[in-house]
């Protein structure tokens, strides 16, 4: 199925790889009307996300975390966020998670 020419759509992710793959495809995949934040190139980014979704206006319809947000002093998740925003009663956006750590611990969970 074809997405709105007018979706929005946020990313938050702390790979630099990552936000340049969204950004390309989004380009090539979305309409010309269509709004996309891409996000999480600092921890200040990952604090503010949250506020940033809720406040939208027009709402963001589809929202993608990445639950490994790797910053030092940062202990919040993609899940984290996505909990903020569940219990802040936002109904919004489609929220997905992703993550692509292959560390034996994670592995291993």
């Amino acid at each position: 199925p074809k997405l709105p020419d007018d979706v929005a759509v946020a990313a938050l992710d702390d790979s630099g790889v990552i936000r340049k793959m969204y950004k390309r495809t989004f380009q090539r995949a979305l309409g010309p009307n269509a709004t996309v934040l891409i996000a999480g190139e600092t921890l200040r980014d990952v604090e503010t996300f949250a506020d940033v979704v809720i406040n939208a206006d027009p709402p963001f319809d589809i929202v993608l975390l990445d639950n490994y947000l790797d910053f030092p002093g940062n202990d919040v998740t993609g899940a984290d966020i996505a909990a903020d925003l569940r219990k802040r009663d936002h109904r919004g956006s489609t929220v997905f998670i992703r993550s692509a750590n292959n560390s034996a611990h994670d592995v291993d969970h």
